[in-house]
């Protein structure tokens, strides 16, 4: 069985961007939206941390136009934290 942290998030990208099963696709989506919001959890006290997650979400959100229901998903968490970002300075 494959433990889904052993996949990378290279690999992940290419199963939103060029794989053909919108399930896959989605799920993978998922996956790399919680390892950004772990991180950003983990590391919200450093403010590189949280830019570069923000910008990965956006990247995320170019190459996952074409998941249904992923744009939602993604604008909101990035709103999230973007308003949270704002707050903190």
């Amino acid at each position: 069985m494959i433990n889904i942290q052993d996949i990378s998030d290279q690999t992940l990208l290419r199963v939103i961007t060029e794989g053909g099963d919108v399930d896959w696709k989605f799920f993978a989506l998922k996956v790399m939206i919680s390892r950004l919001k772990l991180k950003l959890h983990y590391m919200a006290d450093d403010q590189d941390i949280v830019q570069q997650c923000c910008t990965e979400m956006r990247e995320l959100l170019k190459r996952s136009r074409n998941v249904p229901n992923a744009t939602k998903d993604l604008l909101l968490i990035i709103e999230q934290y973007s308003q949270e970002e704002l707050t903190n300075d």
